[in-house]
């Protein structure tokens, strides 16, 4: 039997949690390229039984046009993984940004101008205005770029790092 779209994630995050909600953050991380696997793979528009109150139906199910999850196992394993490394580290940033901040300077120092320039070509590196920074990085982490990964997170951390308090710790 396959899972509808919201009995697939109420079994997965509860009933007091909105499906819709986090269905669509993981697309939306995924379009922004936060996220690397796209769940829209494992869910198909397609008829599916779905229960309803006896008097409308003998049977107690009736087919309905909805969204439906066909691979249930691969499904709830791809959605545990965002929600363990992008959704649960994220709440935990927003709730401790000031001190989240101080760690992030303590450890990598302040804000560097190839952060900047990341985020001004959208973290796409062949639109980058300084290719070397990016290629420096690739050396050391097998071409998946450090200074991408870290420009994202100090846009959470610190939000538009090109003007304001904090362009103004730009180091060269």
């Amino acid at each position: 039997m396959a899972y509808t779209l919201r009995s697939a994630l109420h079994e997965i995050l509860g009933e007091n949690k909105s499906y819709l909600h986090y269905y669509n953050s993981i697309i939306k991380a995924y379009e922004t390229g936060y996220w690397s696997y796209d769940i829209k793979i494992l869910v198909k528009k397609m008829y599916v039984d779905v229960p309803c109150p006896y008097h409308l139906s003998k049977k107690g199910f009736h087919k309905r046009l909805c969204y439906a999850v066909t691979d249930f196992k691969e499904f709830k394993h791809q959605f545990e993984k965002y929600m363990n490394e992008y959704i649960y580290p994220m709440q935990e940033l927003r709730k401790n940004k000031i001190v989240a901040r101080k760690a992030w300077i303590k450890k990598y120092g302040f804000i560097s101008k190839g952060n900047q320039y990341c985020q001004k070509a959208m973290y796409n590196c062949s639109e980058c205005i300084n290719k070397t920074i990016c290629d420096i990085s690739k050396k050391y982490t097998n071409n998946d770029p450090a200074i991408k990964n870290m420009t994202k997170l100090l846009e959470l951390l610190y939000g538009n790092i090109q003007s304001g308090h904090f362009a103004r710790q730009v180091v060269e």
